[in-house]
């Protein structure tokens, strides 16, 4: 029971860090896309970050 338990535990674990991976995996690609299609620079990027 304890090993059944233990392997529960981790797969339940293994797919709560898949969901965070891909969750935040998602929020980087829409910035990245944000940032690309508006055209921001190196230097304008910095701009706006220090500006906030």
């Amino acid at each position: 029971m304890a090993i059944e338990q233990l392997s529960s535990s981790i797969a339940n674990q293994g797919d709560n860090i898949e969901s965070w991976l891909d969750e935040n995996l998602q929020f980087f690609s829409t910035a990245k896309q944000t940032i690309e299609t508006t055209g921001l620079d190196d230097i304008d990027a910095s701009n706006v970050s220090s500006n906030q």
